[in-house]
């Protein structure tokens, strides 16, 4: 690569804006494993499973030395906070569930953060995190209030008791809740009066909530629209919407199925002020402009069921994170009603056959699943033209345009039992209004053209700059591209070389750059 190299830095160092985390539960439902010398599959199931995981969540896990904050993300986590998945704030061993949503930090897990009421035990657990060079805890949830605590409190009121909660989070400093699964999870109005109290106490915090479902869409692998109708219904009063869990193989297409068929439910709607978590789908979360709640992790000990080759393996693609949130600094999420999404009449499937190991859902196991999505989406710039390559192999292809102008386009890969996981390399061609703003191009091309709309722009006399979004030094490529009166064409093997600049041993993610034209 022949490109001209220098000290400007196309990515801001710091982030004016964050509502992504990382999340600890994938980790959880790993650590359990260490020391073993044997698992077997069904530990890792269902109700024994989660258990197990619940468990798996301690002062020494979290901060001791080599501990997931001190050595996770190092170079992404200011952007993130770690929210403190299922079982955080119950005792170690015992009827856990019981006491989830205590909010007490119990001295069997934090054993160091026992000092004072439990608001001061938060806010130095807290400060812990945030001295790790995080942006704080978020804390996980469960839509019901603690039975063993309620009922040393006969005279409490669920409200009392939530404002009690909230109050202990305004004094920690904690900014971000994940209200999932429990007694009243599909209760709008217990939802709603959560929101209701946030706003009022605890201006500051967010609260996150979601529609459980299972980890797949309906039939012919689509989303039910019964689903989207409670997630149009709790974009209402939500500040984010989780959209919901996915498996580790099936995720593109399930999630991207999920994003689009939620915005085409809001878009343009400039009421829906809500933002939309595309969960540990870092490319999809930063071409789409949602936020993310990343659960890869750097692989903890040995693998007791090892991906197998030719499989998208998230936990060696941990600079995709770095690179989501880069591009999060130059174009940050913005809120589901804002702007339209359109989408083409081809459909995409994918589909696995699941073995032992792969999933925590027994009924899956030895089935071959299909999940479908478009093959092409756009949200508030017109859709991008695919051209396809003689096989007719295509990846899926999303576009934005962020409403500060910022645009972005990815290519995303596909599954089958048959070809396993790849991205086949297409041409693709956008329109766009402008080429002032910030360029996202993430996976792989054969090359993309980018054609500028605006009347009398003339883009022959421009310096193009490229860089990878995991670094911090950008190129001169303005000799690399095919510059004409009004487009400009990058090339795939540009997008290759200088989207993985920053690549290190060992990790497997897909390249990503950030294109300016000077």
């Amino acid at each position: 690569m022949e490109g001209e190299m220098s000290d400007l830095n196309l990515v801001p160092t710091k982030s004016p804006w964050g509502l992504s985390y990382w999340c600890t539960w994938g980790a959880q439902n790993v650590a359990w494993m260490d020391g073993l010398g044997r698992v077997e599959p069904s530990e890792m199931e269902g109700a024994a499973g989660a258990a197990r995981a619940r468990a798996s969540l301690d002062e020494g896990l979290l901060l001791g030395k080599g501990g997931w904050a001190r050595r996770f993300f190092q170079r992404a986590r200011a952007d993130l906070y770690i929210v403190l998945d299922d079982g955080w704030d119950a005792p170690p061993s015992g009827d856990m569930v019981e006491h989830l949503s205590s909010m007490i930090l119990h001295p069997g897990r934090f054993p160091s953060h026992q000092r004072g009421p439990p608001a001061q035990r938060l806010r130095s657990l807290n400060d812990a995190v945030k001295a790790a060079g995080w942006r704080g805890i978020g804390i996980w949830l469960p839509a019901n209030e603690s039975g063993p605590y309620m009922d040393a409190r006969p005279d409490m009121e669920p409200e009392d008791y939530w404002r009690e909660r909230l109050e202990w989070s305004r004094e920690a400093g904690i900014e971000y809740w994940k209200v999932d699964w429990g007694l009243f999870s599909g209760n709008h109005d217990f939802r709603r009066m959560l929101t209701r109290l946030g706003k009022e106490i605890h201006p500051a915090l967010c609260i996150e909530h979601s529609v459980g479902s299972g980890m797949f869409n309906g039939p012919g692998g689509r989303v039910d629209p019964r689903w989207i109708k409670e997630v149009v219904a709790q974009a209402e009063y939500a500040s984010v919407i989780r959209l919901y869990d996915v498996s580790t193989r099936l995720a593109i297409p399930t999630m991207l199925d999920r994003v689009q068929a939620t915005l085409q439910a809001f878009a343009p709607a400039p009421g829906h002020d809500c933002w939309l978590n595309a969960e540990d789908e870092g490319y999809i979360g930063a071409a789409l402009g949602c936020t993310l709640g990343i659960m890869r992790h750097p692989q903890l000990g040995k693998p007791r069921f090892p991906c197998p080759d030719g499989i998208r393996n998230t936990s060696k693609r941990l600079l995709e994170v770095d690179r989501a949130l880069n591009w999060h600094r130059l174009a940050p999420p913005f809120p589901a009603g804002i702007g339209g999404v359109m989408t083409s009449d081809e459909v995409l499937t994918d589909s696995w056959t699941f073995s032992e190991g792969e999933t925590w859902d027994r009924s899956v196991i030895g089935r071959r699943v299909e999940q479908a999505a478009p093959a092409i989406i756009s949200r508030n710039v017109g859709l991008p033209r695919v051209i396809k390559s003689r096989d007719g192999d295509v990846p899926f292809v999303v576009a934005a345009r962020n409403p500060n102008g910022a645009v972005s386009i990815a290519a995303l890969g596909r599954l089958s039992p048959e070809l396993g996981f790849r991205c086949p390399a297409v041409a693709v061609e956008i329109t766009v209004e402008d080429i002032t703003g910030p360029i996202g191009i993430f996976g792989k091309f054969k090359e993309v053209t980018f054609a500028c709309s605006a009347p009398g722009r003339d883009l022959r006399s421009c310096t193009v700059w490229v860089q990878d979004l995991a670094d911090s030094d950008a190129m001169n490529a303005t000799a690399m591209v095919l510059v004409e009166k009004d487009s400009i064409c990058i090339t795939g093997g540009l997008i290759n070389e200088a989207g993985s600049i920053a690549a290190e041993p060992g990790d497997e993610s897909d390249p990503a750059v950030v294109l300016f034209v000077e």
